[in-house]
């Protein structure tokens, strides 16, 4: 939904397709989701002075180390999990928890 941006939502589309609207990935053409006539996108892009993809989006967020994206890049805490193997991996989550995992290959 484009909240490691900060992206807002077109409130004025029905239902839940407030939330739906492209990726904001540049401040290019249809916010660099798709190169065709903004006409044909299923859903608008957000043209909102604060919210748009002309000031925000991946591509700004990427550049600016105070961004929200990296803020939330950061808050994995970089802990390292064991390494997963052939057997089952147990993970046991509280009501309303949550992991996030990078993975990563390692060097051979």
């Amino acid at each position: 939904y484009g909240d490691e941006i900060g992206m807002g939502d077109n409130i004025w589309l029905g239902d839940r397709d407030a939330v739906r609207t492209p990726m904001q990935w540049t401040p290019d053409r249809n916010a660099g989701f798709s190169s065709s006539d903004p006409g044909r996108l299923f859903l608008p892009t957000i043209m909102d002075p604060v919210y748009g993809y002309q000031v925000t989006n991946v591509e700004a967020s990427m550049s600016s180390p105070s961004s929200l994206l990296h803020w939330t890049r950061r808050m994995f805490g970089g802990v390292r999990f064991p390494a997963v193997g052939d057997l089952p991996y147990l993970l046991t989550l509280a009501g309303h928890g949550f992991y996030w995992f990078r993975l990563r290959r390692e060097p051979a």
